[in-house]
């Protein structure tokens, strides 16, 4: 339930304030950052994790200011990004391993940017209510498929994923109805918009949480393996991120 319980932390941040939502978005990224690298295999000491960080405080601070609804910026802290990336690899006198090194740290930038979209949705339209609609829809989500995994395994989504089909479906209706819940509570943010928020958002951390699922079946390596429990906890809304955002900035225009 610590996933769930970080989403609905994010989602009680956003409607906080700005600030308490940038600080917690930023402790999720750090996280995700120092267990994608280990996920990956690239050393933390290698200035993969101050190109990933940096990329999410570059991100971060560009998704809080007024002009966050125009995403060329972005591209352009990704690019930075990867032309550090290269640098590093150049810089480095041993060159072994070197397209598993980039690809470990370029993944790794685009996750903390994905991350980033919650605070550029809380200064859109409706912005305090869609990140609230993301947040806790992630975490009844990921509460009731964990809940009803466990009580229910069958059938599986896949063998030896530990997903079933019963978590899958009814963490999605769930979903939806927080979702509608918030965008019919909250001014502003219509009990449609609020739905269609909650089943994406759903839907996204499903379809990460199963990702880490099967990838973690042929782990051996002890830092590897160690990496999941956080990657577990944090990617599902992480990626669920960008897509309530879509969702939101889709149905207010």
């Amino acid at each position: 339930m610590v996933a769930a319980t970080i989403a609905a932390t994010c989602g009680g941040a956003a409607l906080v304030g700005g600030g308490p939502l940038f600080v917690i978005v930023l402790l999720i990224q750090v996280a995700l950052a120092l267990a994608w690298l280990a996920l990956t295999d690239v050393p933390a000491a290698s200035g993969g994790v101050l190109i990933i960080v940096g990329a999410a405080v570059a991100a971060d601070v560009y998704a809080g200011s007024a002009q966050a609804s125009d995403q060329t910026p972005v591209v352009v802290i990704v690019s930075a990004a990867f032309v550090l990336a290269v640098l590093r690899q150049l810089a480095r006198r041993r060159r072994s391993g070197v397209t598993d090194s980039l690809s470990g740290v370029m993944t790794g930038v685009v996750a903390v940017v994905f991350a980033s979209h919650l605070i550029a949705a809380r200064r859109g339209p409706d912005g305090v209510a869609a990140v609230a609609a993301i947040c806790f829809a992630v975490a009844i989500a990921t509460g009731t498929r964990r809940t009803v995994d466990a009580l229910i395994g069958k059938p599986a989504l896949r063998a030896g994923a530990g997903r079933a089909w019963p978590g899958l479906v009814l963490s999605v209706a769930a979903a939806t109805v927080v979702g509608a819940y918030v965008g019919a509570a909250r001014t502003g943010l219509q009990t449609r918009t609020g739905a269609m928020i909650g089943l994406g958002a759903a839907l996204a951390a499903a379809v990460a949480d199963l990702g880490i699922g099967l990838g973690s079946l042929h782990l051996v390596d002890a830092r590897q393996r160690s990496a999941i429990a956080p990657l577990v906890v944090l990617l599902p809304l992480v990626v669920a991120a960008p897509v309530g955002y879509g969702v939101a900035r889709l149905l207010a225009e």
